[in-house]
């Protein structure tokens, strides 16, 4: 919008400008259609108190969500990731495809205090979800392929970092106050890839997480995933220190 403008000045022209704007840096379909949809109803009320006559946002056109395919990650792929990653990497691919987080929000929010060694559960925070009722923290088992990664990591970083992921600067970068974005996480993951000798995939992170949700390569369900956890659990000795309640 123009620096200086008035809402009763903003007109259809200047929301179908505004949009287009938006189209241009490049943003997602969905992200689009959520700032205009904000946008329409911040107008909407204004014509609701009378400040002006209608709404210039009406007009404008959006796509609600854009055609979005992941593809299942092999656990051969992420090992080779894992030989090239430094320790915060490691942390971060296990948390993304091995524990099913969404990254960057939950990777870079879970700290040492919502890991449960003994129970062999972590309670993860969800920033993206927490303003809807009911929802914000959810428990899920410490899959057996996370938890050698959850304690090696917490013998180099555990007294250091209040934080799983020991990397300020990326949660300093990501949490901003219009929300999450990806703190160059994206870009790093290209250069480890390349390290790797590992070709990439659509939605780096989506299709981790995906891919820990949909089981294993072999049809495994999630439930089922769940169940074999949790029975691995009961005869599992907590590594972690019960510093942190395991």
């Amino acid at each position: 919008m123009p620096e200086g403008i008035r809402i009763n000045q903003i007109t259809a022209g200047h929301a179908k400008e505004f949009h287009e704007k938006l189209k241009a840096r490049g943003m997602a379909t969905t992200t689009i259609h959520k700032r205009i949809q904000f946008a329409r109803q911040f107008m909407h009320d204004a014509v609701d108190w009378k400040i002006i006559d209608e709404n210039p946002f009406l007009k404008v056109k959006t796509q609600k969500s854009s055609v979005k395919v992941n593809e299942f990650v092999p656990r051969e792929v992420v090992d080779k990731l894992m030989k090239k990653a430094s320790p915060v990497w490691r942390v971060i691919l296990g948390l993304s495809r091995y524990g099913g987080l969404r990254t960057p929000s939950e990777t870079l929010s879970l700290r040492w205090d919502d890991i449960d060694g003994e129970m062999n559960r972590m309670s993860i925070p969800g920033p993206k979800v927490e303003h809807h009722e009911g929802r914000g923290i959810r428990s899920c088992p410490i899959f057996p392929e996370l938890r050698p990664i959850l304690d090696e990591a917490f013998e180099i970083i555990g007294d250091k970092s209040e934080y799983l992921v020991a990397a300020p600067q990326y949660r300093a970068a990501a949490n901003m106050a219009m929300g999450w974005k990806n703190a160059n996480l994206r870009s790093e993951m290209t250069r480890l890839l390349r390290r790797a000798g590992v070709s990439g995939w659509p939605r780096l992170f989506h299709s981790m997480r995906a891919s820990r949700q949909n089981g294993t390569a072999t049809g495994v369900s999630t439930a089922r995933c769940l169940l074999l956890a949790w029975q691995l659990a009961s005869h599992r000795p907590a590594e972690l220190s019960t510093g942190h309640r395991g």
